[in-house]
């Protein structure tokens, strides 16, 4: 039991004197570990908005290097064009990598974020390096809008 003074930001109940001899009341907003239900869901919509944020880089990233490997309107094989397949299962697995890193840890969630985009750019400039060794030359073919 202790002894508070009456005030609005003390947790425990009040009495008309001004002094109270009763323990503190448990906060229904409170959830076991002491984090608030309010905080939680912030913490969830952060996790969703790096899940997302996270998705759409990655997919500008395939977009762009896609788009390099095999250009509008042209039949491609070899190459870049054969890797597209592996750049995409890359930046899958590394989102999938990531987003699990950010459900555990959900700590840091900028640097996650900025260790995927540069993991990610590392690996595709990296397999369009190594593309012509692995599946060799690209060979590709006008295909013509008509």
């Amino acid at each position: 039991m202790t002894i508070a003074a009456s005030s609005p930001c003390s947790p425990t109940s009040r009495s008309r004197r001004g002094l109270t001899l009763s323990a503190p009341r448990a906060r229904p907003d409170v959830v076991s570990g002491g984090q608030s239900y309010g905080r939680r869901m912030t913490t969830t919509w952060r996790k969703i908005g790096w899940s997302l944020g996270t998705a759409a880089t990655g997919f500008i990233g395939f977009i762009i290097y896609a788009l390099s490997a095999v250009p509008i309107l042209e039949t491609c094989h070899g190459g870049m064009a054969s890797s597209v397949t592996v750049a995409a299962l890359l930046g899958l697995g590394l989102l999938v990598a990531g987003a699990v890193a950010v459900w555990e840890f959900h700590q840091k969630l900028w640097l996650t974020y900025l260790g995927y985009a540069a993991a990610y750019g590392l690996a595709l400039f990296v397999l369009a390096s190594v593309s012509a060794l692995i599946w060799g030359p690209r060979h590709c073919d006008t295909v013509g809008f008509f």
